[in-house]
């Protein structure tokens, strides 16, 4: 009977456990149902942050920026150590410099998703000045060009990036393209002016071919997941380590415990300054023009590629001064670390903006990730065969070279004066260095230019009555100013008119034509004051017709009986010459072309 009976009371005793148990459950869950419901705009918002991207302009998530500063600091580790090499340094200052000189850009630069370090240009144009004056001098030279670029932001100096010509531009990547390559052949000696020989230049030889034909034979399908220089560098570096062939490695060119990481890899990355001699400085200053001239140029020309793969985004067009500022900021902080400076990386922006990199977070990113590899893999880079990064260096080059421009010389389909641009500014590069060939190209090119516009000045003329009208066509400037006076001089029948008795009683008129002639600098209104003097003079009356308000204003003071005539159909242009004192600057200032923004027109619906 006990039994029966506790048997029967038992599941009483334990159904208001379970019940307590099943209550408590449902209130978690309503409870966890409610957090959910709070929590899930973040949620969202935080998993669009991440992984999502931006429908309307095309932006990729923060994840995707991240994977694309991974691939990118993969690509520029190894350039930045050759780099170094090729500038005469420590191969760590390639990645101090770089982390430098990224942050900065990244953060304060024009254009996010570009990518900027240590780039070859600089190490080229550092190179001789090491090699003469030793190291102490780079630093030095680094961080003047820093503030010669910061200089030329703040003046807005970045917008003459336009005036560069295309044959220039071809000539200026063909030659760095051919100094690259040259600059491979001293990574044959080891020790430095002792040549590789036997074994040793086979392996070397055969590592260096083995690192391009995977960087450019790695299919594209491969290469968006894993990028080909991390791929070649690993390959060269498990033959090295297997087979451990006599060829260098950048432990035996610059000693093991440079590699050691942590903090003696910062230290060699960030060396001590050094007080350079009186002639180094010398040499410094004068080498820091050309390497902020080169900077400039390979940033600005990197900023408007890529302002045209990532066209439409939320970012818009990048600005050319923001980045002038951005780099020179960095470059002066390089230099003042002991760093190589560095400019914007043309193939490493390509390879941040193909793997999704289109933000700051990505350059960032790309910055993180180079630190890492500096403090906590130092041994692994100081593993790799020199002949790896010579490899990579010549796929640099061979993606540097403008393919297209021997396409247009072998097919005829530019002219004589842009072949020879190319090819000069190409040799000047060479031989000479990258700055002066800029330069004289530039100076070539605008001096062709004016030859051109200044035999374009043509007039017709036509007479009616005791009237000649005289059109001109073209552009009169101080190229085309003798050009004009031979067509708006006084003719024979204007000297004889001078000379006779009809001069008392009828009066003829000169009308010079301006609406298909632009006036555009100093020279022409001193052209056109002697042409109206040589009519005046002669009794002739002088008409100027379709001139802008600018020429009118300055001509009104200075030409005293000509007649300027005003019309509605009168273009609207300035006029490079100096102000008379008689007109006043907010007088000119209101005669001077609009300058107002494009105004684009849709089709009616």
């Amino acid at each position: 009977a006990l039994a029966i009976a506790a048997a029967t009371a038992l599941p009483r005793l334990r159904r208001p456990r379970g019940l307590r148990i099943r209550r408590r459950l449902r209130r978690w869950s309503k409870m966890s149902q409610r957090a959910t419901r709070e929590i899930s705009p973040q949620l969202g918002e935080l998993q669009a942050l991440l992984v999502a991207s931006d429908p309307d302009t095309g932006d990729a998530s923060l994840a995707a920026n991240a994977k694309a500063g991974l691939a990118t600091a993969v690509a520029v580790a190894p350039e930045a150590l050759q780099f170094a090499l090729i500038a005469g340094a420590h191969p760590l200052v390639g990645l101090g410099s770089t982390l430098v000189v990224g942050a900065v850009c990244a953060i304060l630069g024009g254009r996010p998703g570009m990518v900027s370090g240590a780039s070859a240009t600089g190490a080229l144009v550092l190179a001789p000045l090491v090699r003469e004056h030793g190291s102490a001098a780079m630093p030095l030279a680094v961080a003047c060009a820093g503030l010669v670029q910061l200089l030329v932001g703040y003046l807005r100096g970045g917008r003459l990036v336009r005036m560069l010509p295309h044959p220039v531009v071809l000539g200026f990547v063909n030659g760095l393209a051919v100094k690259v390559i040259l600059a491979q052949v001293d990574h044959f000696q080891h020790p430095h002016g002792v040549w590789l020989q036997g074994a040793a230049l086979g392996w070397h030889t055969g590592l260096a071919a083995l690192s391009f034909a995977i960087i450019e034979g790695t299919p594209r399908r491969v290469s968006k997941l894993v990028p080909a220089p991390l791929l070649a560098m690993a390959a060269t570096l498990g033959l090295a380590t297997f087979f451990m062939p006599p060829a260098p490695r950048l432990r035996d060119v610059v000693g093991a415990e440079a590699f050691a990481g942590g903090l003696e890899s910062l230290r060699a990355a960030f060396p001590a300054l050094e007080r350079p001699t009186a002639t180094a400085a010398r040499a410094a200053v004068a080498a820091a023009g050309e390497f902020a001239a080169v900077g400039l140029l390979q940033s600005l020309l990197t900023l408007q590629l890529v302002d045209g793969l990532t066209r439409g985004n939320a970012y818009g067009r990048g600005h050319a001064s923001q980045e002038c500022r951005a780099l020179g900021l960095g470059n002066l902080i390089s230099g003042l670390c002991g760093g190589m400076g560095g400019c914007g990386l043309l193939g490493q922006s390509l390879v941040n903006i193909s793997a999704g990199g289109t933000g700051r977070a990505s350059a960032v990113a790309y910055v993180l990730f180079v630190a890492l590899g500096l403090t906590c893999f130092g041994s692994l880079m100081g593993a790799i065969p020199v002949g790896a990064l010579v490899g990579l260096m010549l796929a640099v080059a061979r993606h540097t070279f403008s393919w297209s421009s021997v396409r247009l010389l072998y097919g005829r389909r530019v002219g004589l004066a842009d072949a020879v641009t190319i090819l000069g500014v190409s040799l000047l590069t060479v031989r000479r260095g990258l700055a002066v060939a800029v330069v004289v190209g530039v100076v070539a090119t605008a001096l062709r230019f004016c030859w051109d516009s200044c035999n374009d000045l043509y007039s017709a003329h036509e007479v009616g009555g005791s009237t000649r009208t005289v059109d001109l066509f073209g552009t009169l400037f101080f190229g085309s100013a003798a050009t004009f006076a031979d067509h708006a001089q006084p003719t024979a029948s204007d000297r004889a008119f001078a000379n006779s008795w009809r001069r008392r009683w009828v009066r003829r008129t000169v009308v010079l034509n301006f609406l298909h002639c632009r006036v555009a600098d100093a020279s022409a209104i001193a052209a056109l004051e002697a042409a109206c003097k040589a009519y005046l003079d002669l009794g002739i009356s002088v008409r100027l017709r379709h001139l802008s308000a600018d020429a009118r204003l300055i001509l009104r003071e200075t030409t005293q009986g000509a007649v300027l005539e005003e019309r509605d159909a009168d273009p609207q242009y300035d006029v490079a010459a100096s102000t008379p004192v008689a007109i006043k600057p907010s007088q000119l200032q209101a005669n001077r072309a609009p300058r107002e923004e494009t105004i684009v027109v849709r089709p009616a619906e």
